[in-house]
C-alpha cells in the first residue's frame, strides 16, 4: 500500500463495516428516520465508494457490498448476481493498475489458473447449496459474516 499504514486502512475498514452493520440493525428496529436509507442517494454514493475505496487497498469490499445487499433487500439470487457483476467490473479495472504495481504479474495469473478449476466447482457447488438456504437465514449469514469481518478487521 505504499505509504499508508497498513494497520491504520484495515481498521478504518473494519470501523466503517461496523457502523453500516449497526445503522442496518438501527433500520430493521423500524427507526423512522433510517426508512428512507435504502432510496437515500447519498447512502448509494457513499456505499459505491467504499466499496471501490476498500477492493481497491484491502481486498475487502465483500463485507461491504453485503451490507449494501442487505439494506436494499436484494433478493438473494439478485444479490449474488448484481455482486459478480460488480466484482468482475471492478477486478477488471483494477487489472492495469496492479499490473503497473507489480501486483499482478505472469506468475500471479499462472497461480490464478491452477485456482480455476476449484473456483468453478465452488461456483456449481454453491448455487446447489443457495437453493436450500431460504432468505431470512441468507440475510442472517451475511450479516453474521460482516460482522465478524469488522470485528476481525477492527480489533485482529
Amino acid at each position: 500500500m505504499g505509504t499508508m499504514n497498513e494497520t491504520l486502512v484495515r481498521h478504518a475498514i473494519g470501523a466503517i463495516i461496523l457502523v453500516m452493520l449497526l445503522l442496518q440493525w438501527l433500520r430493521r428496529r423500524n427507526d423512522r428516520h433510517l426508512a428512507t436509507l435504502p432510496d437515500d442517494s447519498s447512502f448509494r454514493w457513499a456505499a459505491a465508494l467504499s466499496i471501490g475505496i476498500s477492493t481497491m487497498m484491502a481486498n475487502a469490499a465483500g463485507p461491504l457490498y453485503s451490507i449494501y445487499g442487505l439494506v436494499r433487500r436484494l433478493e438473494k439470487k439478485h444479490f449474488l448476481g448484481l455482486g459478480a457483476r460488480l466484482f468482475l467490473l471492478l477486478n477488471l479495472l483494477k487489472v492495469p493498475i496492479g499490473w503497473n504495481l507489480d501486483i499482478i504479474s505472469t506468475r500471479s495469473l499462472t497461480i490464478d489458473l491452477v485456482f480455476l478449476p476449484a473456483i468453478l466447482a465452488g461456483i456449481f457447488f454453491g448455487r446447489k447449496i443457495l437453493e436450500h438456504i431460504n432468505q431470512r437465514l441468507f440475510e442472517q449469514l451475511l450479516f453474521l459474516f460482516a460482522l465478524i469481518a469488522g470485528f476481525r478487521m477492527l480489533f485482529f
